[in-house]
């Protein structure tokens, strides 16, 4: 390894083997293939092996002569720095030619292989109930009211989950709340998931945010901060949260980020409350260099219980956001996906609507989700419990021997059988977990998702695929 360079662990290590090579996820979002050669010297890198040792041990995997381990693995070092999975303190090298497989996409074989698989892509760990803000329309039930959950997985409980996530071939791993900065052991997970090689991913309010934790995050590498913003207007903002002064330490976390270099993105909840108070949220995240992504509708509780829905938008706010240009110029075209920055989810897998055979979504398939307790749902949104793992291994939770899990699998396209003959499913954003709470039935007719169907059919798409805190990936 040449002079004033150095891993940092500023790439994951090798999570999932395919048949064509091995995946990883550089820290700006962009996924790889590592052929054989490329996938061993990258995974000595990651442990720390490298200098002469690494020559060695190249010499002797390979049967191969001292001068040319050592030219192939300052090669191989210079392509990684190249990309980016190396940092060094010296000049860069100059770019050489990657000894990786030539992929045109390889996220397409990724997902491919895992949804075939049911391989978790995505986990999404609730680390905590406890929040610090009250937002109206907040899925997760009101702590404030009846205290925080009892007997939350512990930090060895949650190590041995990310284990068994790493053994299930899982590259990415959100961490969310409840406010995750409010939970003991944030900062020791984050730090022993990146030691394993996942992506990580934070969903805060920005609130509690500081120079030091997020010096700590961009040392560790963090993938992504994704922060909860409703408003530019201030007081708007706050009144939402129900918390006086929060959204001026919100956007001061989301430039203290900026700052330091830290990537984050914006999701914002369309509601009751703000829908007529969005202007210069795309500009503000434009700014910070941050992407944005907007959801335009609010879920009940995961408890059941409907108090949100007072914050979700009528038809006549959604023909007033229509009317206004605020649907097109903001909601689906403002959206924001910043240059160099990745794609937004390059793990979420997109199944054609129009295949009636089709899964619907990666629910329990490509995406799996651990609340504080264990329960393991289908998704973060989706209030239907899979197992616990303080009972029985993930892997075993999540295999088709388990019923409730080869139950969710089993639903199709063709399953939404209410749905047949209309003329909005080609730009329908349905979601089982919003369904199922409208219904009771995964793959039921819900009149709020057929609402804003019609505004998906005139723009194009979703306006974003972020799933944002509170409301359905719409």
């Amino acid at each position: 390894m040449t002079r004033g360079s150095h891993a940092t662990g500023t790439a994951l290590g090798i999570h999932a083997a395919l048949p064509e090579g091995h995946v990883i996820l550089t820290d700006r979002g962009s996924m790889l293939f590592l052929n054989e050669t490329a996938a061993a010297i990258f995974q000595m890198l990651a442990d720390g092996v490298v200098g002469q040792e690494a020559v060695q041990e190249i010499c002797e995997q390979y049967d191969i002569g001292h001068d040319v381990a050592l030219r192939d693995l300052e090669i191989t070092y210079a392509s990684f720095r190249t990309l980016g999975l190396i940092e060094h303190n010296g000049d860069p090298a100059e770019a050489l030619a990657l000894p990786m497989e030539s992929k045109t996409d390889p996220r397409k074989e990724v997902k491919k292989y895992c949804s075939e698989h049911s391989l978790p892509l995505q986990a999404f760990i609730e680390i905590t109930t406890v929040c610090n803000l009250r937002c109206k329309h907040c899925y997760i039930p009101d702590v404030g009211a009846i205290g925080p959950l009892k007997d939350p997985l512990n930090i060895s409980e949650l190590r041995d989950l990310l284990k068994q996530l790493r053994e299930l071939s899982c590259l990415e791993v959100t961490l969310t709340g409840g406010e995750p900065l409010m939970a003991r052991h944030l900062i020791e997970t984050c730090a022993y998931a990146r030691q394993l090689g996942f992506s990580v991913i934070l969903k805060t309010n920005a609130t509690l945010l500081t120079e030091a934790f997020v010096a700590e995050l961009r040392r560790l590498h963090v993938t992504e901060v994704q922060v909860s913003l409703y408003s530019m207007d201030a007081a708007t903002h706050d009144v939402f949260v129900r918390q006086p002064g929060s959204h001026a330490r919100t956007v001061a976390g989301l430039r203290l980020c900026h700052a330091l270099g830290q990537r984050c993105r914006i999701s914002c909840v369309v509601t009751r409350s703000n829908y007529q108070q969005l202007d210069g949220l795309k500009e503000f995240a434009t700014s910070i260099d941050a992407p944005i992504g907007f959801d335009l509708l609010v879920t009940r509780r995961l408890d059941g219980t409907d108090d949100p829905l007072i914050e979700r938008l009528t038809e006549d706010d959604l023909i007033w956001l229509d009317q206004k240009g605020v649907m097109s110029d903001v909601i689906f075209e403002g959206s924001t996906n910043i240059a160099g920055l990745g794609d937004q989810n390059q793990l979420l897998v997109s199944y054609p609507i129009d295949d009636p055979e089709s899964p619907i979504c990666g629910a329990a398939n490509t995406m799996v989700a651990i609340n504080v307790n264990g329960d393991v749902r289908p998704c973060i949104a989706f209030p239907y419990r899979l197992g616990n793992i303080r009972e029985q291994p993930l892997r075993e939770i999540l295999s088709d021997r388990n019923e409730p899990t080869r139950q969710i699998r089993s639903y199709r396209n063709r399953s939404f059988t209410e749905c047949v003959g209309c003329e909005l499913i080609p730009a329908c954003p349905r979601c089982m977990a919003t369904t199922y709470q409208e219904t009771g039935n995964p793959v039921g007719k819900a009149d709020a998702i057929c609402r804003i169907a019609q505004y998906h059919r005139k723009y194009g798409g979703p306006p974003s695929t972020l799933e944002a805190d509170g409301g359905g990936t719409v």
